[in-house]
């Protein structure tokens, strides 16, 4: 305990001479060389962190905490095919350890295996509900295989556990958007506007939803207070610069 505590205030020398102590004495070593992992990957020595996790594995196959660890370390070097592995033993230990899940879902996306990433991020949600990151990360999945209503439904239930959060709230206005519900997308984007009156996407996604609904006035000046806002807004001055072409053209084609 004191050389967690240590480590935590961030006086690493101090714990690490703990841990040695306590290897020599070979007392309790597959969790003394877990958290000599934990302190030799704080101070940036991953490789040392691995070897150590892996004797901790060694000598107690069951650990789940080092199993999800050496995974996270490998995933972390890039190396998807062990981290996988670890991964799924670290579910086998230990069912329902949302982290296991998250990072499953990840390499199987990064497989083009899109089911198995979806399971596994629904497995996540299920295990840890308040993790936002696999709201959004699956919700970016069901958008990207063009599964625009369960990217809905995922964002809605997100928004009222994370009623506030900025990010949910437009990936919904998004949706919203994409799937043609407009008077939701506008009703949802002045409400948020209200506390983040200075946020470009609000205005350019504002923008959007007049252009839509054939309001090219509120559209113009929504896509221009984007660009006061965010000056290289790129999205932005295509589409109104597309509007003004259009209006242009519309007012020259004109009969007299």
């Amino acid at each position: 305990n004191k050389a967690i505590n240590l480590y935590k205030l961030e006086k690493l020398e101090e714990a690490e001479l703990i841990y040695n102590n306590l290897l020599s004495k070979k007392e309790n070593l597959p969790q003394v060389l877990y958290y000599l992992s934990l302190l030799k990957n704080k101070q940036g020595k991953t490789e040392e962190a691995k070897s150590l996790l892996s004797q901790s594995i060694s000598l107690d196959s069951k650990f789940y905490l080092a199993q999800y660890n050496l995974g996270y370390l490998m995933l972390s070097s890039n190396d998807l095919k062990q981290a996988k592995e670890l991964f799924i033993k670290t579910i086998e230990l230990k069912q329902g350890f949302a982290p296991a899940y998250t990072n499953l879902a990840y390499i199987y996306s990064n497989e083009n295996n899109f089911e198995e990433a979806i399971i596994n991020y629904l497995k996540a949600i299920e295990s840890n509900p308040n993790f936002l990151d696999n709201y959004i990360n699956l919700s970016d999945l069901f958008l990207k295989l063009t599964r625009n209503t369960e990217a809905e439904i995922l964002l809605e239930k997100a928004f009222k556990l994370f009623k506030n959060n900025l990010n949910i709230s437009l990936n919904l206005t998004n949706v919203y958007i994409k799937n043609n519900k407009l008077q939701e997308a506008d009703k949802l984007l002045r409400e948020i506007l209200i506390f983040n009156l200075n946020n470009s996407v609000i205005h350019y996604y504002l923008a959007i939803v007049a252009t839509k609904i054939g309001n090219i006035n509120s559209a113009i000046l929504n896509y221009t207070k984007s660009i006061i806002i965010e000056p290289n807004f790129l999205e932005a001055y295509i589409n109104l610069s597309q509007i003004i072409i259009k209006f242009i053209d519309n007012n020259t084609n004109q009969s007299f």
